[in-house]
């Protein structure tokens, strides 16, 4: 046998716990009873041993072995918390597996509090006691949400350990019940109405009544709360209008008279009416006794009734008495024979007035009842008849025949005893005439004839007035202009006298010229000659409008003007119109004569520039060596006309060549008006230089 071989001897027994794996064992019909140390299980989970209540995980891995739980399956399903483990157990003893701890969290409690039942347009609040963090249905994550609409609202709470758990309520939305009031909303004073309720449930008015129909007669708003049987409650109120009875009171003449005299009664109330004579007008026209009476109705509708009596008296007598035809100087009384009080158009208030002019006198008889009658009578005041006797008041000599005439109507009477309207006489005396005219009204008049020569000349012709310009163009005086006539004698006329008014602009002359007959009695002509220098002046040489460059601006021009009555004098005002390139000159020219007429002529002076800047000297192009500094733009001088101050703007372009470029450098001047120009200077860069060849060496 080999080294470490056991060999036993029949019905020997060997035990060991181990054997060497180089040993051997001879059996000979012997028994060998090997005791194995025991091997533990080695558990696994299927899952999380950490989860929520009503999850579960499976523990797996037993070999031979008991659960702690005293299951001897390979696995168990585990749904509560423990320390789970196995025991395996052999003759040489008993080994435990690993320990697997599993914890099982509680699900978090789940419940919604909150009025689940709430009325139209309320809201409640749903909360959940349990702390956690939350979602519901709605989206929000607060512990409380507010809904105000029917329908389930469901939570989820997860605890901090991550169990949820989910609850729901339900929230129902009852409907307001109904809340109107009818009834008659506006009333008349003193009238009520009924205020009913429509909606069903239990009623609260503002009266503290509880019915669903209140009585009210007096103005006001009147509410009621309408509680349905859900506890909902709605709130209406009507507003009652207590509208006041119109006013009624009927103005106007209770008292007239008889013979067509009427009354006006008016109401004074405002609305409709409607008269007892069916008239719907405020006011009525009667003339007959009675009592009136209106009803009154307010655009409300309410009804007031007033009345009133009217009586009629009778007119008192009216009749005026009296000469109602008398001549010029005399008078008459007038008398009125009713009975009262009397008021005549005069003012008088006597029943009779003495009176002496032409014209209708009214008198008002007034009774003691206040009735009135009115009567005129027209007087009649007949003229006395014109008496005028013509004819010369002189005769030159004893016999000279002359005729008198009367020139009134009617018929004549002379003291000669001539019953003719003109008469002959031809010695000096006093003549008279009586003339009886219409209604037998007598006037006399005479005349007296002398034979000395007291009669003025008689002028035929006097000089025209006349209206001039000017106080020089006042002519001379000419008494071959005026022509006189004496019965007695030839005349003669002289130039008495001017008279002037006024200054040398305005005014007037008074000529009079003064005709004489032999015996030195005269009548005087007068011409008046006004003048007025209206004209204004003329001028000899208006200007013209021009229209000039900037550097050529002309002084104003020599203007001069002439006047009918004197000098003229031309003044010039100018105002200046400037803007950037453009300048108006307005010189308005005003010629004024002495006696301030003036006229004015405008002279418009356009001031363009339209010429553009000069270049006063132009800059030389050159060359410049590739490698050679380029020298730096120098602007060129610029010139205006106009404009001193110009804008010059620099730009430079570059022309790539095969061999080099160029630098085109432009400048461009511009003055106000726009006008510019420009030159260019062109810059060359060449290269005319050959490659350096500078030695080298190989390496």
């Amino acid at each position: 046998m080999s080294n470490g071989a056991i060999n036993l001897l029949d019905a020997a027994e060997l035990r060991g716990q181990a054997l060497s794996r180089a040993g051997a064992i001879s059996l000979s019909n012997n028994l060998v009873t090997i005791g194995l140390q025991p091997v533990a299980s080695i558990l696994t989970a299927s899952g999380a041993i950490t989860f929520c209540a009503g999850e579960n995980v499976v523990l797996s891995g037993n070999i031979d072995g008991v659960w702690n739980t005293g299951e001897t399956t390979t696995s168990i399903t585990v749904t509560t918390g423990g320390d789970f483990f196995v025991t395996n157990t052999t003759d040489c003893g008993s080994e435990e597996s690993n320990h697997i701890f599993v914890t099982v969290n509680p699900l978090p409690i789940c419940t919604i509090t909150g009025d689940n039942s709430i009325c139209e347009g309320e809201s409640t609040q749903l909360c959940v006691t349990e702390s956690g963090t939350y979602l519901w249905s709605t989206g929000a994550t607060t512990s409380c949400i507010t809904v105000d609409t029917e329908g389930v609202y469901s939570v989820t709470v997860t605890s901090t350990a991550g169990c949820e758990s989910i609850c729901s309520a339900t929230v129902v939305v009852n409907p307001l019940p109904v809340c109107n009031i009818t009834g008659d909303l506006s009333i008349c004073l003193g009238e009520s109405t009924e205020l009913c309720v429509t909606g069903v449930g239990t009623y609260l008015w503002s009266t503290g009544a509880t019915t669903s129909c209140i009585t009210a007669n007096t103005a006001g708003v009147y509410s009621v709360t309408v509680t349905s049987i859900a506890g909902c409650e709605s709130i209406c109120s009507a507003t009652v209008v207590v509208n006041p009875l119109p006013l009624c009171n009927i103005t106007g003449d209770l008292f007239i008279c008889a013979e067509g005299q009427s009354t006006e009664l008016c109401v004074t109330g405002v609305g409709t009416y409607l008269w007892s004579t069916g008239a719907t007008t405020s006011c009525i026209t009667v003339s007959e006794a009675g009592t009136y009476s209106v009803t009154v109705t307010s655009t409300a509708g309410c009804e007031s009734i007033c009345s009133a009596t009217v009586v009629v008296n009778p007119n008192p007598v009216c009749n005026i008495t009296g000469d109602l035809s008398i001549c010029l100087g005399e008078s008459t009384e007038l008398c009125v024979t009713g009975e009262g009080s009397y008021l005549w158009s005069t003012g008088a208030t006597t029943s009779c007035i003495t009176v002496s002019e032409a014209g209708t006198y009214s008198v008002t008889v007034t009774s003691t009842a206040g009735c009135e009658s009115m009567c005129s009578a027209t007087l009649v005041v007949n003229p006395l008849p014109v008496c005028n006797i013509t004819g010369d008041l002189f005769i030159c000599a004893e016999g000279q025949i002359t005729e008198l005439c009367v020139t009134g109507e009617g018929s004549y009477l002379w003291s000669t005893g001539e019953t003719t309207n003109c008469i002959t006489v031809s010695a000096a005396g006093v003549y008279s005439v009586t003339i009886t005219g219409t209604g037998g009204c007598v006037l006399e008049c005479e005349h007296l004839i002398t034979t000395s020569d007291t009669t003025i000349p008689v002028i035929i012709a006097c000089p025209d007035n006349i209206q001039i310009e000017c106080l020089g163009d006042v002519p001379n005086a000419d008494t071959s202009l005026v022509s006189a006539f004496d019965v007695c004698s030839d005349v003669y006329t002289v130039h008495l006298s001017d008279v002037a008014t006024g200054n040398d602009c305005f005014g007037a002359i008074e000529r009079t010229y003064r005709s004489y007959d032999s015996s030195g009695n005269f009548v005087d002509c007068v011409q008046t000659i006004s003048y007025a220098d209206t004209t204004a002046p003329i001028f000899v040489n208006p200007p013209t409008a021009v229209i000039l460059s900037c550097e050529n601006i002309p002084t104003p021009e020599e203007v001069t003007a002439t006047d009918n009555c004197s000098n003229a004098i031309v003044t010039v005002e100018e105002s200046v119109i400037v803007t950037n390139c453009d300048v108006i000159i307005q010189r308005v020219y005003t010629a004024t004569d002495d006696c301030g007429n003036t006229t004015s002529v405008d002279q418009l002076v356009h001031i363009l520039d339209t010429i553009e800047p000069t270049v006063e000297a132009n800059l030389d192009d050159f060359e410049v060596e590739c490698d050679a500094v380029i020298p730096a733009a120098v602007t060129p001088s610029f010139d205006d006309n106009c404009d001193d101050d110009l804008t010059i703007v620099y730009d430079s372009t570059i022309t790539y060549l095969n061999c080099g470029y160029t630098i085109t450098r432009t400048w461009t001047a511009y003055d106000d008006c726009e006008n510019s120009v420009s030159t260019n200077q062109v810059v060359t860069i060449v290269d005319t230089e050959a490659p350096t060849l500078y030695p080298f060496q190989l390496y």
